[in-house]
């Protein structure tokens, strides 16, 4: 894989054959690869900070991205995505295919604080999507803290509470209840357990990774995970994934939040003691 052009052929080919005819990539004519000068200046934490911020930003950080999948995994990838008719804007910021035709999801994220509709509006794009792995790569030069982590494991069993008990206030009212008690139960689990790798496992198919120094060293270790799942699991298993429904068409937070008690994402910061 050489350049962008050819990974949004690629791309838009797989998306179709999933049922996203009308999927608009980036336009890899516009988008070449940086030069390996520039390239090499984004793969350092501390430059990356800097250039991100004299720059278009996130976008810049999306193409960075996209282009270490090219050119260190030689994994066909685009950038600033948008597939029509898919809730929340349908914004992906990386779109790769990995082995066997497999849709690999990036969300890419920077800055200190990462505000919890923004979260939850992931979650809700990346379940219309239905990718065979979803990455969520925060760029931070310090190790993820466990309170991000578990507000998504929090907004998870929110997603799940709302799809199956949307007009049943009661339930809803009641899980919130045993929120504020700790009763929730708010798991996930590093992938590599010695050395604080900075790639956890929060439910399948998302895993949430550090980038900084580590970035490329984390991405790598997403793919060699999702790559042993695909080894070692069932077809059964891996179907499932593929048959996930959404639940309605009002995902947004601002909908979402009349559904829940008032102070809905304060009550969520400190029960992850975020």
């Amino acid at each position: 894989m050489t350049d962008f052009h050819a990974a949004k052929c690629r791309i838009e080919r797989l998306l179709c054959s999933r049922g996203f005819p009308e999927a608009k990539l980036m336009d890899g004519k516009t988008y070449g690869l940086m030069p390996k000068d520039l390239f090499v200046q984004w793969s350092k934490p501390l430059k990356r900070q800097k250039l991100i911020k004299k720059t278009s930003g996130p976008k810049e950080f999306e193409r960075f991205v996209a282009q270490v999948l090219i050119e260190e995994y030689n994994i066909p990838a685009t950038f600033s995505n948008k597939i029509k008719d898919l809730p929340l804007g349908g914004d992906y910021d990386v779109l790769a295919e990995g082995i066997d035709g497999a849709l690999l999801h990036f969300e890419t994220k920077t800055g200190k604080k990462i505000k919890i509709p923004d979260i939850w509006n992931f979650m809700i794009r990346e379940a219309y999507l239905a990718p065979d792995l979803s990455v969520f790569l925060y760029d931070v030069n310090f190790d993820l803290r466990e309170n991000l982590l578990r507000v998504f494991s929090i907004l998870y069993s929110l997603v799940n509470l709302i799809k199956n008990n949307r007009d049943k206030t009661e339930v809803i009212e009641k899980w919130f209840g045993e929120l504020k008690k700790g009763k929730v139960k708010k798991t996930f689990s590093e992938v590599a357990r010695s050395g604080n790798s900075g790639v956890y496992f929060l439910y399948w198919p998302l895993l949430v990774i550090n980038g900084g120094g580590k970035l490329k060293k984390n991405i790598a270790m997403s793919l060699r995970y999702f790559y042993a799942f695909l080894k070692y699991r069932s077809p059964t298993e891996l179907s499932m994934r593929k048959t996930r429904l959404p639940f309605y068409g009002e995902e947004n937070w601002d909908v979402i939040k009349k559904l829940c008690p008032r102070g809905v994402e304060r009550i969520i910061e400190k029960a992850a003691g975020y």
